[in-house]
Order: structure tokens, then sequence, then C-alpha cells
């Protein structure tokens, strides 16, 4: 067992749902775009996130807003003053929406204390595009 002082690597993460469920579910992975130049990373996140989900297994993103940034977290933007901080962020996806396949949609679950940040649910939605960019550097497992 890892026990970690500073918080938990994604990429330990796998590994130990591996321990619980790879034998009679789903073999979990672990994967980023860290070091990649590969413009295929939005394609294959979304392809790797919609088949765990269709096969009704969860996902863990671990996003990273950066320092005013575009691209951020459904409501972390402007207003909130989230998008001018540096976040690394968990969030559980739980779903998709491809209602419209040239705009799917990710749902996932936030789990921000209501006290640090007002979600109006903490049922989120946000384009396949902009959370494979916010996981680019920190990764999925699925």
């Amino acid at each position: 067992m890892i026990f970690l002082t500073n918080g938990t690597y994604l990429s330990n993460i796998a590994p130990a749902l591996n321990l619980y469920n790879g034998v009679n579910g789903n073999w979990f992975n672990y994967t980023t775009m860290y070091g990649n130049t590969s413009s295929s990373w939005p394609l294959e996140f979304t392809n790797a996130t919609i088949t765990t989900l269709l096969g009704n297994y969860g996902v863990v993103i671990n996003g990273h807003q950066l320092d005013d940034s575009s691209v951020y977290f459904t409501y972390y933007d402007r207003g909130t003053g989230y998008a001018q901080s540096e976040i690394g962020h968990y969030v559980a996806g739980e779903g998709f929406d491809s209602t419209d396949p040239s705009a799917r949609k990710l749902l996932y679950f936030d789990s921000i204390p209501s006290s640090q940040m007002y979600l109006p649910s903490r049922h989120v939605e946000i384009s396949f595009q902009r959370m494979a960019i916010l996981a680019n550097d920190r990764g999925l497992v699925y």
C-alpha cells in the first residue's frame, strides 16, 4: 500500500482501483499528454472516457487550470476570481451528452466545498475539448 503525505498522485489511483476491481471488472489505466506532442490527445481523452462510462465505470480526471487561462473549469471563470488562480483539481467523470456529436459534453461531479465557492450544482458539464486541455499535463484514469 502506498501512503503519501502530500496528496495522491493520479498515477497511483489506477493500480489501487485494479486491486479491488481489476479481476472481475474494468481494468483501469492511467494516461496523460505530458511530454507528448500529439494533437490527438483530445480525441484519445474523449474516446477513453466515453468507452469507460459506457461500461458503467467512472473516470478520475486531474485537471490543471493555469493562472489567468482562457480555459477553466465550469463556474471557475473570472466572475468567481478562480480564473486568476492556478488550480489542480480532481473531478469524477460520471456521464456524457453526445446529443450533438460535434459538441460532446462531459458530465462530472465537482467536490469543491460550497463554503469555498458557490456552485449552482455539483453535477457539472464541460466540453470534452476543454477538459482535455485542463487534463493534458495531469491526466485521466479510465
